[in-house]
């Protein structure tokens, strides 16, 4: 399965060990991921994805959203 380009770079923050991917500030208790634990979730997903794909007859995309700010770059 082809990654694009922000997926490739949660799997090279996962590689280096980069702490902090997520931090959610809007709730009493702050939430907290790890790139490995964000790497986790994602292929995970993916595979689910993959499967429910390989069961279609209609077209295979999908189309996901990031906010600009996670963006590499950014």
């Amino acid at each position: 399965m082809d990654q694009v380009p922000i997926l490739r770079q949660i799997s090279l923050h996962a590689q280096n060990d980069v702490s902090l991917a997520v931090l959610e500030h809007n709730k009493e208790k702050p939430v907290q991921l790890s790139y490995a634990e964000l790497k986790r979730c994602v292929v995970f997903l993916s595979a689910s994805l993959k499967k429910i794909l390989d069961a279609s007859d209609g077209p295979r995309h999908v189309a996901f959203f990031i906010n600009p700010s996670a963006a590499p770059g950014a």
